[in-house]
């Protein structure tokens, strides 16, 4: 129970990593489309051609808040981070302990 808000903070920390792929792929994504087959592929019909047609005459729209979403969550990715760094000498001296004690193992080089 003691390192329940570390697997926590972890656990918000892997989403917001995830978040931040996303969202960086996303704007990737967008920026590199063929925009000829796309507007193709809208005129002649499909749904989701006709959706990215929309969003790629208009890119100050999604990528404004595409880049806002990004740095929100990379703050507070590395906000989180360092959160866990500062709980992580209680974790290194559990295994000063354990070194000291003779209970590690020696990995020869």
């Amino acid at each position: 129970m003691e390192n329940a808000p570390s697997l926590i903070l972890g656990i918000a920390l892997v989403v917001l990593l995830l978040l931040i792929a996303f969202s960086s792929g996303t704007e990737v994504a967008m920026l590199s489309a063929n925009r000829y087959k796309i507007r193709a592929a809208a005129k002649a019909g499909k749904r989701t051609a006709k959706i990215l047609d929309a969003l790629l005459a208009k890119p100050d729209s999604w990528l404004g808040a595409n880049l806002v979403v990004l740095a929100l969550a990379s703050v507070a990715a590395s906000s989180i981070a360092t959160l866990l760094a500062l709980l992580a000498p209680s974790f290194a001296q559990a295994g000063t302990r354990r070194r000291r004690s003779g209970q590690h193992r020696r990995h020869l080089p």
